[in-house]
């Protein structure tokens, strides 16, 4: 669960970042390696326990970020956690549910 609560924390922060720019450009980052390094992984000591992906739609109108689970998170009931640009919030795992996932 802490796990998790890191994933989420910052596909958070992420999301912050990615207003900011929308704020000054007009549009979220179009292409995945414009986000900054930092808000691409989660780790527990030297081991990763989520990778964050991002993907843009509509020429930088939206966006999804999506953290999946690795390593001793693999089987996480939740699977993948998502969050796009209007704050959906989502999962891919059936063992819980969204509230589950994203309120603890």
């Amino acid at each position: 669960r802490g796990r998790r609560a890191e994933a989420r924390s910052k596909m958070l922060e992420a999301a912050q970042w990615l207003e900011r720019v929308a704020t000054a450009r007009g549009i979220y980052i179009v292409n995945a390696t414009d986000l900054p390094s930092t808000y691409t992984e989660v780790k527990s000591g030297a081991n990763r326990t989520y990778s964050i992906a991002y993907s843009s739609g509509n020429a930088g109108a939206t966006y999804t970020l999506t953290a999946t689970p690795e390593g001793a998170q693999a089987h996480d009931k939740c699977g993948n956690l998502t969050l796009t640009q209007s704050g959906q919030r989502g999962r891919s795992g059936s063992g819980a549910s969204v509230e589950e996932c994203w309120n603890r």
